[in-house]
């Protein structure tokens, strides 16, 4: 399991994409209005989001919430990147947080 710094550590890259995101989305904002928005602030506010998404959701599983808790419905062709939230709890020491919620989902299907 990740020590407490290194959840404290997720925190605040959590807060500094929050800010990424809210001051990237203001500017798109901004420049979609004057028509002069630019596919790089795009792109840059969609990583941001992208990862932020992924990083919330190893916070939420090292606080000790389950995936349908997290997420109860996901858009068709919006799912979550499985390698990389796996690289992840790699790096946060979820003991096979990805899989025991895998496994957990197909034993509910089965019953």
């Amino acid at each position: 399991m990740a020590t407490q710094n290194q959840y404290i550590d997720l925190k605040k890259q959590l807060k500094k994409l929050c800010f990424e995101i809210r001051g990237n989305r203001n500017i798109l904002k901004n420049a979609q209005r004057k028509g002069t928005a630019d596919w790089e602030t795009h792109a840059h506010l969609s990583d941001s989001r992208w990862e932020f998404r992924h990083k919330h959701i190893i916070a939420s599983l090292l606080r000790g919430k389950t995936r349908e808790q997290i997420e109860q419905y996901v858009r068709p062709g919006n799912e979550l990147n499985e390698t990389y939230l796996k690289k992840l709890s790699l790096e946060y020491e979820i003991e096979n947080g990805i899989e025991r919620e895998a496994y957990n989902a197909a034993q509910i299907i089965r019953s």
